[in-house]
């Protein structure tokens, strides 16, 4: 029996085109729940189409809780991981034993503002560079996968999160939604077109996945990180907190002047792990900051 994982974030989904939709609370939340369960049902039905036998695994990816998704209404055939701690991310449960990893209504970085919701991360982020090189959620997650031979195979979001999962990882498998106008404008198909693009998008991934087109995305380590924050507002005193709780690591580096987090890692996972625990400082500096 094959494995899968679906990780769902929202940003990227059919329908949903500002924090309205995308913010616990917002107006149009629940709008933004529907879409997205409706747009990974659709991958799940896709996979087992093509794997009769697949046993798939949705991360709930999205949000300060990871609480997005319906389990009453979601695909019989998927398993449901939500929830965060620190220590999880956006591929909580990969490991060896997985074929391939699907990203459902994925996003451009933070630096895009041409793109639908683009972020990387966290909206105090402008970018992230891994060995000089810019990624964005996309390819970190495709990172952490490689780390484990797990290639990165289906991706949908909006035209820039396509354009930049392929500059990134190459020939995926990738299916547009949603066409950006702006950060808080874009026009998306019907939902029905989306779930028929989806299903076959994910078709089509496993029949290629099962050709042994894909592989792990990796880059060669040691690895330095570089995190470039934007500098408006609440962010320059969240920024200026956070490098003197790290003064006691110094393996964190902070440059004031560049407004960048630099750190250093021997391989991917200490990497990951490292951001992650970054991050939820961030959150948690900025939420008493508030």
């Amino acid at each position: 029996m094959n494995k899968y994982l679906i990780s769902a974030d929202i940003e990227g989904i059919t329908g949903v085109i500002n924090k309205n939709f995308s913010k616990e609370g917002g107006k149009y939340y629940q709008l933004g729940c529907r879409y997205m369960l409706s747009d990974v049902n659709a991958v799940i039905q896709g996979i087992v189409k093509a794997d009769p036998e697949a046993e798939i695994i949705v991360r709930d990816a999205h949000g300060v809780s990871a609480v997005n998704l319906d389990l009453e209404r979601l695909h019989g055939r998927a398993k449901l991981i939500q929830g965060w701690g620190a220590v999880q991310n956006m591929l909580t449960g990969l490991d060896q034993e997985y074929k391939g990893v699907f990203l459902v209504g994925f996003h451009a970085g933070g630096q895009n503002i041409a793109a639908v919701l683009g972020h990387t991360m966290h909206s105090i982020i402008n970018a992230i560079r891994v060995n000089g090189r810019l990624v964005n959620e996309t390819g970190l997650m495709a990172l952490y996968a490689g780390f484990y031979n797990v290639p990165v195979v289906f991706i949908s979001g909006d035209n820039w999160a396509v354009s930049e999962a392929r500059d990134q990882l190459g020939d995926i498998v990738s299916v547009a939604v949603k066409e950006s106008y702006g950060r808080d404008c874009g026009v998306s198909f019907s939902l029905e077109k989306s779930r028929a693009l989806l299903e076959k998008g994910a078709m089509d991934a496993v029949l290629k996945l099962q050709q042994k087109q894909f592989l792990p995305f990796k880059i060669p380590g040691p690895f330095n990180m570089e995190i470039k924050f934007y500098d408006t507002g609440v962010r320059v005193s969240v920024m200026q907190n956070l490098s003197e709780i790290l003064e006691f690591d110094k393996n964190y580096k902070f440059n004031r002047q560049e407004h960048t987090m630099i750190f250093s890692a021997d391989n991917v996972l200490t990497m990951l792990q490292r951001l992650n625990m970054l991050l939820f400082l961030v959150y948690g500096i900025q939420s008493s900051s508030l």
